[in-house]
């Protein structure tokens, strides 16, 4: 230990101040009973600039909801795009402003709430498996330059609680096989971008948790293949915690088989339980993103409703049995615990959607 240092406190993780009220918030959630409760949000959409002023009314309303964390989805956006703070060594335009300065610096002032910072995220990626090596480590790169430029110029921040690669795999069949030779689909994406970027980051924070949040859809590999898939993921590469989306709000899965005359969807209880036990076995946090909007059958979006919603031929579950049928799933017992995060905290903030109440 660094003279100087304080020991860690026992059972948590060890790391800055934004580690600690991250741990802090999630032991109630390691080795109890499964979380019922909505404590966290992904915030995304952040394409218009902001004040600080407005950021600690929205951290206070989000402290009143009973979140103690947030995942802002991404720290750049195109390709290469714009990016979320200014100045930035990446020479990219930001027309937000210093949105990631100030939402940090807001949680900072309200205390009690962790932020999970996004990486960049280019719109050329490819959900389904199909980068070459050589996209891979161009991508790599360009995520390892936004790592360094944002941990140098907010890492002081007691809010800057961890990291959230917005790169998402959609689990369908072209991943396969299960395996992580060199020239696997799976194989591409650790050695290629997943593994460097990865241990960029440990060596910038070490005590912040990895976050990464898959889906799957309408051509998702099966179950067992499915668990057998993330648990290889799971154990090559440093990711700390898994927040896997359960694909009801874009009508990917049902809440249990499919009835008669009804789309062909997955039971979203069954692949959660498949990644749950992917988590288990490689010692990772298993955290529920919970989709607290519905997709209509024309694309757009609105926020879920208490009660079950038909949308045109689309019948969707209320939130609050999505919940209630989806928390005693995840319980998996990682390091940083068990948590239910809603995607995404704009449809979550509307009075009638409250459901961390």
């Amino acid at each position: 230990m660094k003279r100087g240092m304080r020991p860690a406190t026992p059972g948590l993780p060890q790391g800055g101040p934004g580690v600690r009220v991250l741990a802090l918030a999630l032991l109630a959630g390691c080795g109890g009973p499964p979380p019922t409760r909505i404590t966290g949000a992904f915030v995304s959409g952040l394409g218009e600039r902001q004040s600080a002023a407005w950021w600690d009314r929205e951290v206070a309303t989000m402290k009143a909801a009973g979140l103690d964390t947030v995942i802002l989805q991404h720290a750049t956006y195109g390709d290469p795009g714009q990016a979320l703070w200014t100045p930035n060594d990446l020479g990219l335009p930001a027309p937000s402003g210093n949105l990631v300065g100030d939402l940090l610096g807001a949680a900072e002032r309200a205390g009690g709430l962790a932020v999970i910072v996004g990486l960049g995220y280019r719109t050329n990626w490819n959900f389904t498996g199909g980068h070459t090596q050589a996209q891979y480590r161009d991508l790599a790169a360009f995520n390892v330059r936004v790592a360094e430029d944002l941990w140098r110029r907010f890492g002081r921040s007691s809010a800057f609680a961890g990291w959230y690669l917005p790169q998402e795999p959609d689990s369908q069949r072209s991943w396969e096989p299960v395996s992580a030779a060199p020239g696997t689909p799976l194989g591409r994406l650790l050695r290629g971008y997943y593994l460097p970027v990865m241990a960029r980051l440990k060596e910038l924070a070490p005590g912040r948790p990895i976050v990464i949040s898959p889906f799957f859809g309408w051509n998702a590999m099966p179950p067992i293949v499915f668990r057998k898939w993330y648990t290889l993921l799971l154990n090559s590469c440093p990711v700390d915690i898994l927040a896997m989306q359960d694909g009801i709000g874009v009508f990917h899965a049902s809440l249990g088989p499919p009835g008669p005359g009804e789309a062909p969807c997955g039971d979203a209880l069954v692949y959660l339980a498949a990644m749950r036990d992917a988590c288990r076995v490689a010692g990772k946090s298993f955290w529920l993103d919970l989709e607290a909007f519905r997709e209509k059958e024309d694309g757009d979006l609105i926020a879920a409703t208490p009660e079950a919603l038909r949308l045109g031929t689309r019948r969707y579950p209320g939130l609050g049995d999505q919940l209630r049928r989806e928390a005693p799933v995840i319980r998996a017992n990682g390091p940083w615990g068990n948590k239910i995060l809603a995607y995404e905290w704009s449809y979550l903030r509307s009075t009638k959607n409250q459901g961390s109440r």
